[in-house]
């Protein structure tokens, strides 16, 4: 059964994502509505095959379920907005998706960020919008306090995903993005040369 959800980004269990329409501006989603399939919340165990008509879904929500593993997600060749929001998965491991442009994975048990992100890097190229908040991997800003263990793990993935401009709750801004680069460029200098490190500005907004 073919379901239209106009606000998939939404407030859950504290994890908070952009609102659908901004990233929609994004996704240049104008053009035509998106085929959406919704199976949030039925405890399953694996993905369903799709139907010859689901297989042209454009937007799967399979949050709050039981998946240990995407076994099956390849058969949804033209999905461009992925929800896996509150499952059981520990590693990420896609099949080539070549269209997938927004991939949200909050509160899963995800610990290894570069094999999540030689991943998405090798399937997901042209992903614009990723959320990774409450999974080991992301360090969790609010109840640490440490600032700057957030901001190291979001230069981190700024660097390696080259096209994006949504990470957990905040826009990547051109600031953000040129900091990330400089602080790459120094790190790789401080092991050749032992240069000192670059200041983070206050605020990369």
């Amino acid at each position: 059964m073919l379901l239209i959800q106009d606000q998939m980004f939404e407030r859950k269990e504290n994890v908070v994502k952009p609102k659908r329409q901004q990233v929609r501006a994004s996704l240049n989603a104008g053009a035509q509505e998106l085929k959406t399939v919704i199976l949030a919340g039925r405890n399953l165990g694996s993905i369903p095959s799709p139907t010859e008509v689901v297989g042209e879904t454009t937007l799967l929500d399979l949050s709050y379920n039981a998946l240990t593993e995407l076994a099956g997600i390849q058969d949804y060749k033209r999905v461009e907005e992925l929800v896996l929001d509150n499952n059981r998965l520990s590693t990420l491991c896609l099949p080539p998706l070549p269209n997938l442009r927004a991939l949200s994975i909050n509160n899963n048990n995800l610990k290894d960020l570069d094999q999540l992100l030689c991943n998405i890097e090798k399937c997901a190229p042209q992903l614009i919008y990723l959320s990774l908040l409450r999974n080991p991997a992301c360090p969790n800003e609010l109840m640490s306090g440490d600032e700057d263990d957030y901001q190291n793990y979001r230069c981190t993935v700024i660097n390696r995903l080259k096209n994006l401009k949504f990470l957990d709750s905040r826009v990547v801004s051109s600031l953000e993005r040129e900091y990330s680069l400089n602080m790459k460029r120094t790190a790789t200098k401080r092991i050749n040369t032992g240069a000192p490190a670059i200041q983070r500005p206050d605020r990369l907004q």
